[in-house]
């Protein structure tokens, strides 16, 4: 029988539930981070990003109602200390109070597994992966804050003792590359896969994790990109094939999260009929793309 702290026992759906608590975190650090320089309105987008990912973590936590509702709460607190114009230290302190809440409720329901190294290590990978999809659809101040929680988790896995140089170093230069505003895919996928690497070897973390939507957007672009320079190219058929894919193998999985999301409609008429029909008539597509990853990019992810 798998112990509680063994891989074999953590479930990619407990997993993604850390993963979603932390990432509520990161936006709520890059609420306070663009409050605390009076930029309100950049500091609200993603407070309300926060706030749009809460009925995820929630299902999670439906054994624990009463949790659920203090965990809402504290993310609305975040946002009404904005709108208020209250000082910063009130923003401060409702991240304090969520992060708190997130903590215990994890605990609730993940169980003894969410004190395991093993667990905590695959929350950090999970964590990395998402960042690497933000960096990849150009959301760099999301990656930026991914990786700044990762990287305090990963830092308390090892007992006190001082993280090994090897991890330290890659942490430190995926950091960097992020801060560059820079986009060289592969440097960061390679940061993160030896992260995931030490990680797995260290604490045998999880590291076959699947696709989350962040991810999935991100591949989404991708295939609208790749469109794109084939129906530049004048190879429509190509074009039409990738934005087939795109739909069928990418928008379709990620619909489910984006249900109640008042733009979803338009979403789906892009990739799922009008960019095809442009490809189709000839006409030009640049502007259709833009227009989806704008929406991609909004999505409550």
């Amino acid at each position: 029988m798998a112990r509680a702290g063994d891989p074999a026992s953590l479930s990619l759906g407990d997993i993604a539930f850390g993963e979603s608590l932390i990432r509520v975190s990161a936006h709520l650090d890059n609420a306070l981070a663009f409050y605390r320089v009076a930029e309100s309105s950049r500091a609200l987008v993603h407070a309300n990003r926060s706030l749009e990912l809460m009925p995820l973590i929630s299902r999670g936590l439906w054994r624990y109602p009463e949790l659920a509702t203090s965990l809402n709460h504290s993310v609305a607190a975040v946002a009404s200390a904005i709108r208020s114009r209250r000082p910063a230290g009130e923003v401060a302190a409702a991240l304090e109070a969520y992060d708190a809440l997130s903590a215990r409720s994890v605990h609730a329901a993940v169980g003894e597994r969410a004190i395991s190294p093993a667990y905590r290590a695959s929350v950090v990978i999970a964590l990395l992966r998402t960042a690497t999809a933000a960096h990849d659809a150009g959301i760099h101040e999301d990656a930026r804050a991914l990786v700044s929680r990762a990287r305090s988790l990963s830092a308390g896995l090892w007992g006190g003792a001082i993280a090994p140089d090897a991890i330290e170093a890659t942490f430190e230069q995926l950091a960097a590359t992020i801060r560059s505003g820079g986009h060289p895919r592969e440097g960061v996928r390679n940061a993160v896969s030896a992260i995931a690497t030490l990680l797995h070897d260290a604490f045998g973390a999880v590291t076959d994790l699947e696709a989350g939507p962040l991810e999935m957007s991100g591949q989404v672009i991708e295939l609208l990109e790749e469109a794109r320079a084939a129906a530049e190219a004048g190879d429509a058929y190509r074009a039409d094939k990738l934005l087939a894919q795109a739909y069928v193998e990418g928008y379709a999985g990620l619909r489910g999260f984006l249900a109640a999301w008042e733009p979803e409609p338009e979403l789906n008429e892009l990739l799922g009929s009008r960019l095809r029909l442009a490809v189709a008539a000839g006409e030009p597509i640049d502007d259709l793309i833009y227009r989806a990853r704008d929406l991609l990019a909004a999505a409550p992810l």
